[in-house]
């Protein structure tokens, strides 16, 4: 079972270039002990932007 696991390939993060294996085998054992699978991390999709100084900010700095 581990060889068709090894021969199902390979996953290729795109954001990162890391390479995870598309099936990995963990027993109810090792899940038990704290082993988890690799996997890619979580990216958050929400995020604070970052405010850009504009030419009109600059106005309102002066305007005392």
């Amino acid at each position: 079972m581990i060889e068709e696991a090894n021969h199902a390939g390979t996953y290729t993060h795109p954001a990162t270039g890391t390479v995870y294996p598309r099936i990995q085998m963990i027993t109810t054992g090792e899940l038990l002990l704290g082993k988890r699978p690799n996997l890619p991390g979580t990216m958050n999709p929400y995020f604070q932007a970052q405010r850009v100084a504009t030419l009109g900010d600059q106005q309102h700095m002066f305007d005392l």
